[in-house]
């Protein structure tokens, strides 16, 4: 699973503390000050509002006391910080932090094991997995029942719009309650079977057909397309396919439906899918070089070779290159190695010419540094061209 927890955390203290001076300066000033630390907020100049005569009493900062503050009810301390007039972003600081030390006390069993200990055991792992997940859930139920629509950020609107696209709010709203509950149905199915997860078992994808059968009913067939063109199971394969390539809106949606057709109805990626795609329509829509740099992506012998390339940002070709390169030198290896004609130096000195040819290629297409990654990666091959020598004769 692709989730990962925001980090959060649980003491008042850390909450305080984390605000720091800003907090406690009077409501009645007019002084503006800067706070930094705190993500998106720390390029912000604040001014707290005056807080009115109707927002004192319980609501209101009491700029001088610590105590104002010194409770463990969330809830009341995001009212008297907004009473007081501090922003959103602030106040998503506040309750992500408490959140934080949450997550920090389920990792710090893991963290102090002493060095020469397998801190985790696999059973530890998965629930401490599932456990931060939970954390999460209840992290954004939290953001969502005191900040309501003020609960997302700019980022988290961002991703939103990934997933969503235009959905309206209720809709989204209804849409993730259903992930969520879909989810936990995972968790606990893995639970039930000790942790056991295989993509393939009939039990997740029944699981998921029943919650897109759940979308189903909340949208209209339009958004529920574009929903699943964003984040389906086809989408996830052609995303993983593409990655690289450069592709337009048009393009991906155009190959949407060879992967749904193609691709079953596991919600889980499992490795390229290419080759069970048409490949004449593949080519018909992304054109000869891109589909050169496609059939290079979707070949899983190659993928450790994709990989290093991608962080090398080089294109496709280059591994497309690199793999040529290898076919190349292994057939004519192959050949050295079975003429029977050759002695045993002849064969080791074309294998040793061969082999730097081929680092020469190589070298050429990806780098020195791209070379000596590859070796470590996938390349391994360059290092059974040339014969280990043999041990010395130990003397008598």
């Amino acid at each position: 699973m692709k989730q990962s927890p925001l980090v959060l955390g649980v003491s008042l203290a850390a909450n305080v503390a984390l605000l720091g001076v800003f907090v406690f300066v009077p409501a009645e000033t007019k002084a503006p000050f800067k706070f930094t630390g705190l993500g998106t907020a720390a390029t912000r100049t604040l001014t707290p509002a005056k807080v009115s005569p109707e927002a004192a009493g319980e609501g209101a900062v009491s700029a001088s006391s610590w105590s104002h503050f010194q409770t463990d009810d969330l809830g009341s301390i995001i009212a008297r910080l907004r009473a007081a007039g501090f922003p959103p972003d602030v106040l998503r600081v506040v309750i992500n932090q408490r959140f934080k030390e949450r997550q920090q006390a389920l990792l710090l069993p893991q963290v102090s094991q002493p060095y020469w200990k397998n801190g985790v055991t696999k059973q530890a792992d998965i629930k401490m997995t599932d456990e931060l997940q939970q954390l999460e859930r209840e992290r954004s139920d939290t953001m969502k029942r005191l900040l309501g629509d003020e609960a997302m950020d700019d980022e988290t609107r961002a991703s939103f719009a990934q997933v969503y696209g235009n959905l309206p709010i209720d809709k989204i709203k209804g849409v993730s309650s259903i992930m969520n509950d879909y989810w936990a149905k995972i968790t606990q199915a893995r639970e039930t079977a000790g942790g056991a997860f295989n993509p393939s078992d009939p039990q997740w994808t029944e699981l998921y057909q029943q919650a897109q059968s759940s979308i189903a009913g909340l949208l209209t067939p339009a958004e529920l397309a574009d929903y699943n063109a964003r984040t389906g199971p086809a989408s996830s394969r052609l995303k993983q396919d593409l990655a690289g390539i450069d592709v337009t809106e048009a393009e991906f949606r155009a190959l949407l439906p060879l992967y749904d057709a193609a691709g079953g109805s596991s919600p889980f990626p499992a490795g390229p899918q290419g080759t069970s795609v048409d490949k004449e329509q593949v080519a018909s829509i992304l054109g000869a070089d891109r589909y050169a740099e496609y059939q290079q992506a979707t070949r899983p012998e190659y993928q450790q070779l994709n990989n290093l390339v991608t962080r090398l940002d080089l294109p496709l070709t280059a591994a497309a290159q690199v793999a040529a390169t290898q076919e190349d030198i292994q057939q004519r290896a192959m050949a050295v190695r079975t003429d029977r004609k050759l002695t045993a130096d002849a064969r080791t000195a074309q294998l040793a010419a061969l082999a730097q040819e081929a680092s020469a290629r190589i070298t050429s297409e990806i780098g020195a540094r791209g070379l000596e990654g590859y070796r470590q990666s996938g390349g391994q091959w360059l290092n059974q061209l040339q014969p280990r020598p043999k041990p010395a004769a130990k003397s008598p």
